[in-house]
């Protein structure tokens, strides 16, 4: 059964690291694993229909117990990424989380439909692209992050905060705030 969900390229020559235990991957799900990249899912995880992870080589994504990917969501780490994911995280359906970097996501986290997280941005000099740039991202316990929200690059939302629906987030979070709009503003304390 894992064969029908992995997609592996001709030519590579290293052996990939999978460790499921408990776990749910619908059948549609596209799981594309390079070369040296690792993905660790424990007990209870779930990653449903039309979904689509990519580790590219070197690569490293982990969830502890209880994670949901939801129906359409997309999961990508470029080459030496890493993506931490705790207990109890909930990503909501057609949600989107790009890592060139890190990007570390703590427990009882729950991130609705389609929410934008980003830790990279292109690196631009006299007007040419050279390259990419990564920010750390990080988004602490007990965080709520409403739909259609975006998280940017070098984001630290800290323990027991919210954002907004829609909002845009380019700077760091305070705990057990609301923060909302575009850009995301201090709203009240919760």
């Amino acid at each position: 059964m894992l064969k029908s969900i992995i997609s592996v390229a001709r030519g590579w020559k290293a052996i990939t690291t999978l460790f499921f235990k408990g776990v749910i991957i619908s059948p549609s799900t596209r799981l594309i694993i390079e070369q040296s990249a690792v993905i660790r899912l424990l007990n209870k995880s779930r990653i449903f229909f039309n979904s689509y992870i990519l580790l590219q080589n070197g690569s490293h994504l982990s969830s502890k117990n209880n994670f949901y990917l939801g129906q359409g969501a997309e999961v990508i780490l470029t080459h030496n990424a890493k993506l931490e994911i705790g207990e109890n995280v909930y990503v909501g359906s057609y949600s989107n989380i790009r890592c060139s970097g890190k990007i570390k996501i703590g427990n009882n986290v729950r991130i609705a439909q389609h929410v934008s997280i980003i830790d990279s941005n292109y690196d631009i000099f006299e007007g040419k692209i050279i390259g990419i740039k990564s920010n750390e991202i990080e988004i602490e316990d007990s965080v709520w992050i409403g739909a259609g929200a975006i998280i940017l690059p070098g984001v630290k939302i800290k323990k027991g905060s919210i954002i907004g629906a829609g909002s845009v987030v380019n700077k760091d979070v305070n705990e057990k705030c609301l923060f909302a709009g575009n850009p995301a503003r201090y709203i009240k304390n919760i």
